[in-house]
């Protein structure tokens, strides 16, 4: 069975990065990451095909930590957003800037997804 289609783990390892990730967060970005996940909830027109894209440049990245699935190497690092990366491909956000973290910062822009 799947919800927002995906499968029942996906939201117990997206948990498992809310609770790492929440421990350095301050009470706005924890109110920016519900939001990101609500609006990935809501906004399902992201095409499959550019889902997969997103997620393989994910797996190629070096900052991204294959054991939780999230962007960032490990707890506490200085690189990367911290975010979930299945539910972050799925969204089309224009805010504060589109795309990947890496695409955002002036020094790994040959890294990430838009």
């Amino acid at each position: 069975m799947k919800l927002i289609g995906f499968k029942p783990l996906r939201f117990h390892q997206w948990i498992d990065v809310i609770r790492e990730e929440g421990r350095n967060l301050t009470t706005f970005e924890r109110l920016t990451l519900a939001l990101t996940l609500a609006e990935a909830a809501l906004n399902l027109g992201i095409p499959r095909a550019q889902w997969r894209t997103r997620m393989k440049t994910c797996f190629k990245c070096p900052i991204y930590d294959r054991h939780m699935k999230r962007c960032r190497p490990q707890t506490g690092h200085i690189l990367g957003c911290g975010c979930f990366t299945p539910f972050l491909a799925l969204v089309e956000r224009p805010y504060p800037k589109p795309g990947c973290w890496a695409r955002q910062t002036p020094e790994l822009e040959h890294l990430g997804w838009l």
